[in-house]
């Protein structure tokens, strides 16, 4: 049965309701996956886990979530520079 696909705001609505929403979070895989290390400092790491904790994700998903968002948002302006 395949997923049904849910827009970030209806992914963000239903993590801000308590609903558990890891099983949305698969990224697109190229090349399959590759462990890296990644280090952060404590406070930095606070804050993520209380984010985390608010919208019922691991500490895991909401780092992948918000790198991912990251490099769209990064290319998409890429895309938009002129000149």
């Amino acid at each position: 049965m395949k997923k049904k696909k849910l827009t970030a705001d209806q992914l963000a609505e239903m993590a801000d309701q308590g609903a558990d929403v890891t099983s949305q979070m698969t990224l697109p895989q190229k090349g399959g996956v590759h462990r890296t290390t990644l280090d952060i400092g404590q406070e930095l790491l606070r804050d993520i886990d209380v984010i985390s904790d608010s919208l019922n994700v691991s500490r895991q998903a909401l780092i992948k979530i918000a790198m991912q968002d990251y490099v769209i948002k990064w290319k998409t302006a890429k895309q938009l520079k002129i000149g």
